[in-house]
């Protein structure tokens, strides 16, 4: 469990992003097909931030990076 508190910012962004990550698991297909970045990942925004994922099997996706939509894409995705 995290040590933030409840209610502060990082902890608030934290539970976000985990409900995200549970909402692609469950329908893998939500987010959208970017093989501009690289061929199978897909991505799912989060608020500020991006999702990048690529899809496993039926129920398994493996979360290849979260990033903020400031931060440069290819840079962390190459």
């Amino acid at each position: 469990m995290s040590r933030l508190a409840r209610g502060h910012p990082s902890e608030t962004r934290r539970r976000e992003i985990q409900r995200a990550i549970d909402r692609v698991v469950d329908n893998p297909m939500i987010g959208r097909a970017c093989d501009e970045v690289h061929p199978g990942y897909r991505k799912h925004a989060v608020g500020v931030h991006a999702l990048y994922y690529r899809i496993v099997s039926r129920d398994v996706i493996d979360v290849v990076r979260i990033l903020h939509q400031r931060m440069d894409v290819d840079r962390h995705l190459d």
